[in-house]
């Protein structure tokens, strides 16, 4: 079938969110098309870690067995250092079962193997194809694309539903007017590397360090590479522009978990990342169109949650899909936007989350004292990891009452600064408040009509605040 036929959904983006999407629909006896500027395999800037849930998608999918041959090791441990010597490592070897509690895959080796298992269920899959414009009828309903293939061949593409799964900077997002609310700026840039010839060992470990302005993560990947991300202070961005190398030579070497990972390894490429990562909702359907993945909604990625999101999205938005198709445009709709509710409802909490984790400064007193009271149990240690494992929601593994307890603890604690603790407990109280105020109030973006730039409200600013002042 030509691309420039007309299918029931055409699909822009075939990474971890359009070509899971594309395989369940066709599956499920749609006709797909889907189009990404990128040839396969292809690299991408990418934490590359995902969780317990993305493995078990990955299963339904079909295609776990081929991504467990790309020979990236079974996560077995988490290694977790936080503030004040917090210590929330973990072994994960007592799994229940013979699935992983996490895998650490280059995308140049994942993304292919979704492709293929598009292609395998009978999408049209066209790479090296821009979409430069959305079609629509005289209604205004996004009837199709507009788009350029090899050779610069102008190509329109009709379709019932156009989807974009195509990441932060997303055209169909753009061209579709779809706003962002609830943005979270970041403080933070990211940038990752790989090393060689690391002494890995047998239970392969996850390390998270975040003390201040320290913030970095490690992984053994695959091939018998180790992949370190770092999170700078935005504030560090010019000296690290002078000289990336070593700039993250002495990043990694302030981290001593990390550092002793991959003691006597040598780091194989140049740094690469992002400087800008907000945080954002954006709508996520109109007449015709629905986006998945980064292209509706994005976190901070410290805690590595995007390639999670993206499957778990493409599962659920599949199920809208095919269980409003044949019920004409009104039932369609309908299923798209609870779609939408699903996806705020699921992604609130660890939305805010996320950038708690990565702003810089020392954690509050009520919050190291929560993390410090995890870290004294087995059990305790299980529900931090639950969140990061997307096993549990953060509230329900940080739970208000832990902040009255740890508030209690600290007020009896011969020294503590009682007010500040107080204070701290206020605050959070009221931003917890303001948090799902906001997502059920969405606070849209403001675009400058000087610069065109986003603003964001002081009050969103504040309700990002979980650690303290930066000279704290």
């Amino acid at each position: 079938m030509a691309v420039g036929g007309s299918y029931d959904v055409v699909i822009v983006g075939g990474r971890c969110a359009g070509s899971p999407l594309a395989t369940h629909l066709s599956r499920a006896g749609l006709s797909v098309a889907v189009l990404d500027r990128a040839r396969f395999p292809s690299d991408v800037i990418s934490t590359h870690v995902f969780q317990r849930g993305a493995v078990e998608a990955l299963r339904r999918l079909g295609v776990l067995d081929q991504v467990r041959a790309t020979g990236a090791p079974r996560i077995s441990r988490a290694i977790a250092h936080m503030d004040d010597g917090v210590d929330l490592g973990i072994d994960f070897a007592g799994a229940a079962d013979e699935l992983e509690m996490g895998m650490c895959v280059r995308r140049i080796l994942l993304d292919p193997v979704l492709v293929e298992a598009a292609r395998a269920a009978g999408a049209e899959v066209r790479t090296s194809t821009k979409v430069r414009g959305l079609i629509r009828d005289d209604d205004g309903r996004v009837v199709g694309v507009q788009a350029e293939g090899p050779g610069n061949r102008a190509v329109d593409v009709r379709a019932r539903l156009v989807v974009g799964a195509d990441g932060v900077s997303s055209t169909v997002g753009a061209l579709a007017g779809a706003r962002r609310y609830n943005l979270i700026h970041n403080a933070r840039f990211y940038q990752y590397a790989y090393y060689a010839n690391a002494r890995i060992p047998e239970q392969a470990p996850i390390v998270f360090h975040r003390r201040r302005y320290e913030l970095g993560f490690a992984c053994p990947t695959n091939e018998d590479l180790v992949i370190i991300t770092v999170g700078p202070h935005l504030a560090d961005l010019p000296a690290w522009r002078r000289d990336p190398g070593r700039g993250f030579d002495a990043e990694v070497a302030k981290m001593d978990d990390i550092r002793d990972l991959v003691a006597g390894a040598t780091r194989v490429t140049e740094p690469k990342g992002v400087v800008k990562a907000t945080a954002y909702f954006r709508e996520a359907t109109g007449p015709g169109w629905v986006l998945v993945g980064d292209a509706g909604h994005f976190k901070d990625p410290t805690p590595g949650q995007g390639i999670a999101d993206a499957l778990h999205q493409a599962e659920h938005l599949a199920r809208a899909i095919t269980g409003g198709f044949g019920d004409g445009r009104r039932a369609l709709d309908g299923r798209l936007h609870g779609y939408w509710r699903w996806r705020d409802a699921v992604s609130a909490q660890r939305h805010w989350w996320a950038s708690d984790i990565a702003l810089p400064g020392k954690v509050s007193p009520v919050s190291l004292e929560v993390l410090r009271r995890l870290g004294a149990t087995p059990a305790g240690r299980q529900r931090f990891w639950d969140t990061f494992l997307q096993r549990r929601q953060p509230r329900e593994a940080l739970r208000p009452f832990d902040a009255v307890l740890a508030t209690a603890a600290l007020l009896r604690r011969p020294g503590v600064d009682r007010a500040e603790v107080l204070a701290d407990s206020r605050r959070l109280a009221q931003e917890e408040w303001e948090r799902t105020w906001a997502m059920r109030h969405r606070r849209y973006e403001r675009r400058s009509k000087a610069t065109g730039s986003d603003t964001i409200s002081r009050l969103t600013a504040d309700m990002v605040r979980l650690t303290g002042p930066a000279n704290s």
